[in-house]
């Protein structure tokens, strides 16, 4: 509309745009490129965070302890093997700090090989070889599943899930409970 009134100005039917539509438009725009540039900035913190990634066998405890340590339910927990395919990342503030990491739940690591299966535990090989740390995950009482360092760049910390279930000493290993905290 603008180019229009200074290329047509001589033309009766032609009217320029008003300087106060002009002005309500270009804040509009603005207001648009600045939700953009806030957001784009969100993300691109997100990205900068340090990668912390839970990984274990299928029903290690990874889920509950990913939703216990975001302080809400953001996956689905379940006594299915199985239920976690995807990588689900979610940025979780560390208390007290102002920090935070992009914490990540994986499927669990296992010897299926299903089609399915096969594309879940390639996915989450692949978000280990990422991560800044890995949390490898073990139900208390049972053995640590081996965890492939190799292309881990990442520190591994050993994690005893459900030590309110199990009353052996956790060794090497942070004991934890999703469910007592």
């Amino acid at each position: 509309l603008v180019e229009a009134g200074i290329d047509f100005a001589d033309e009766e039917d032609v009217v320029a745009i008003e300087a106060s539509a002009l002005a309500a438009g270009l804040a509009s725009i603005r207001g648009s490129l600045e939700g953009l540039r806030r957001r784009a900035t969100g993300l691109e913190a997100a990205s900068s965070s340090p990668r912390v990634v839970l990984a274990g066998s299928p029903n290690a405890g990874k889920s509950s302890l990913f939703n216990a340590l975001l302080g809400r339910p953001r996956v689905v927990e379940s006594p299915i093997a199985g239920t976690t395919r995807d990588a689900v990342c979610e940025p979780c503030p560390l208390a007290g700090s102002g920090d935070e990491v992009l914490l990540v739940d994986l499927a669990g690591l296992d010897a299926s090989e299903g089609l399915v299966e096969g594309e879940a535990r390639r996915m989450a090989l692949a978000e280990i070889e990422r991560a800044d740390l890995v949390l490898h995950c073990t139900p208390a009482g049972r053995p640590a599943d081996p965890l492939d360092a190799a292309g881990i760049r990442g520190e591994i910390v050993g994690v005893a899930t459900m030590c309110d279930l199990e009353a052996a000493p956790v060794e090497d290993a942070v004991a934890t409970s999703a469910r007592t905290g």
